[in-house]
């Protein structure tokens, strides 16, 4: 994965503690190339907020999306579309949780 970029995105929506944690395993579970795109889908919480007073811009790593309005699941990760330069993007739910080298694995995969 470190020969070239990889990025996610997560469309999150009023529920901070699942976000939070998400965000977490990925940063955690990704090495410094992987980029994630965190788009708030308009929530009443304002998610993008708390993830950005816990993570910051997570090294360079993180960029936040705030979409002025509720646009669904699939069109809030169209949002990252024209910011893309990897070869791999994922999307990823954001009620789950990346543990040990998942992404990695998968890029790997794919190459093969």
């Amino acid at each position: 994965m470190s020969e070239y970029t990889v990025s996610g995105s997560v469309v999150v929506y009023n529920k901070p503690e699942d976000a939070v944690r998400t965000v977490d395993s990925i940063i955690r579970n990704t090495p410094p190339s992987f980029r994630l795109f965190v788009i708030d889908n308009d929530s009443a919480e304002k998610i993008s907020a708390t993830l950005r007073e816990r993570f910051g811009d997570g090294e360079g790593r993180i960029e936040y999306i705030d979409s002025p309005r509720n646009v669904g699941f699939g069109a809030g990760h169209n949002m990252t579309l024209d910011r893309l330069e990897s070869r791999y993007h994922f999307v990823i739910n954001p009620d789950i949780l990346i543990n040990e080298d998942t992404i990695g694995n998968m890029c790997r995969f794919m190459d093969r």
